[in-house]
């Protein structure tokens, strides 16, 4: 398959930079979402994604699930430090109650405020691993999200790809014990769940399918979202920001890589979707 790419260049970044006028207002405030398995780097993006959308925009915030309100560390707390599985229903149930908290205290009001939010993980995350992982019921999964998340949903999700291995390994230099949520089988499942709640944005993103459905109504392809792989081949000018839902990382690249070409294509993405 051809996927649409993001162009890296030293040149192209530059000029961007150039401009982008520091401390702009939003129009409107956007979430972003950055989804993986754990030892994807997903927790070391979203850092370096908001500090470098810190100096450029001065309503961005960063926050993470669970655990960004009161009642959400101690429910952190909770799942984290088990030394018994806990029943995987209530598992989620804790997780839903730290979204609902999460959603009420934190990213509801600052989107009224129009910031941009950057979360370190969401409810696709309980969707990956409760309902693949965990095997719970996928659509009480989704309705109980719907719920908890007052009916909003992330404006884009950024997928850190790891492969397994890869992702264990990191775990392991940690030097710290593993969480119930690190275990090789688990993983396995979980990154095949990703796979499949994403396989409806991947799905027909070839470039011949976004450029003909781009003339007829910006892009309307499996629900008016596109999938914007970052590889360093074609242009991202070619698609309207507002048509990418989902943007795919790869990373298993150095750390460097990763947060510069993703901090340039949601730099590119928020010139389109917030002003």
């Amino acid at each position: 398959m051809k996927y649409i790419a993001l162009l890296t260049s030293i040149v192209f970044i530059h000029s961007y930079a150039m401009e982008t006028t520091h401390n702009n207002q939003f129009k409107r405030g956007a979430l972003i979402a950055i989804e993986g398995i754990d030892g994807s780097g997903k927790s070391t993006l979203a850092q370096h994604l908001y500090k470098a959308l810190k100096q450029k925009y001065n309503s961005v915030i960063l926050t993470k699930e669970p655990g960004d309100t009161e009642v959400g560390k101690e429910i952190r707390e909770i799942v984290q430090q088990q030394t018994e599985p806990l029943n995987p229903k209530t598992e989620f149930l804790l997780f839903a109650a730290d979204r609902a908290e999460h959603f009420s205290k934190v990213i509801i009001p600052a989107l009224e405020k129009k910031s941009i939010i950057i979360s370190d993980r969401l409810a696709d995350s309980s969707m990956a691993y409760q309902g693949y992982g965990r095997d719970l019921n996928k659509n009480i999964i989704r309705q109980t999200n719907e719920w908890a998340m007052y009916g909003t949903q992330p404006n884009l999700t950024i997928f850190v790809k790891v492969p397994v291995k890869i992702a264990l390994e990191r775990i392991a230099k940690r030097n710290e014990n593993r969480s119930a949520f690190e275990k090789k089988p688990l993983l396995k499942k979980v990154a095949n769940g990703f796979e499949e709640i994403y396989k409806p944005y991947i799905k027909n993103t070839d470039f011949e399918t976004i450029a003909k459905s781009f003339q007829k109504d910006l892009i309307k392809v499996n629900g008016n979202c596109v999938n914007l792989v970052i590889v360093d081949d074609v242009d991202f000018e070619e698609i309207h920001g507002n048509c990418i839902r989902l943007i795919t990382v790869d990373g298993r690249e150095s750390e460097e890589i990763v947060a510069q070409k993703t901090i340039t294509a949601v730099e590119r993405w928020i010139e389109n979707h917030c002003k």
